[in-house]
Formats: C-alpha cells, structure tokens, sequence
C-alpha cells in the first residue's frame, strides 16, 4: 500500500509501506504474536520492498505461518 505521498502526490516505491496483520493463536505460550512480528520484521528489514514481490501476504493459519510471494 502507498501510505505517504510526496508533496507533488507522485507515487515512487520509495513511498510504499507494507501491512502485515498477525492473527491472535491459541497455543498457550506467551507473547506468541509479538515474537512473530519480530521475527517477520528481522527478515523483511533486509530487503527493500523495491526488491520484494509485488503482493506479499503472511498468513498464520492455526499453528503454523504460509508466506506468499507474487513475484512481477
């Protein structure tokens, strides 16, 4: 998603921000969704997203976590 713009409204990749929302998981451990975010954050921080995929999605179904990459 483009979240901030420029002034002149023009739309670079430098003024793209990704969005990741975590679902809540019901294993019992304690803080599970807060070392998941940094776990994820760790891996993107190298990369820029001029040189992720187009579409990026995390999704944590039950125990486990799918990552999709749409490669353009």
């Amino acid at each position: 998603e483009i979240l901030f713009c420029k002034h002149n409204s023009k739309n670079d990749y430098v003024d793209s921000r990704v969005i990741i929302y975590l679902r809540d998981c019901d294993c019992g451990r304690t803080y599970c969704k807060e070392k998941a975010a940094v776990v994820v954050q760790n891996h993107l921080r190298r990369k820029t997203l001029k040189d992720l995929a187009a579409e990026f999605v995390v999704e944590y179904v039950t125990s486990f976590c799918i990552l999709i990459y749409s490669f353009s």
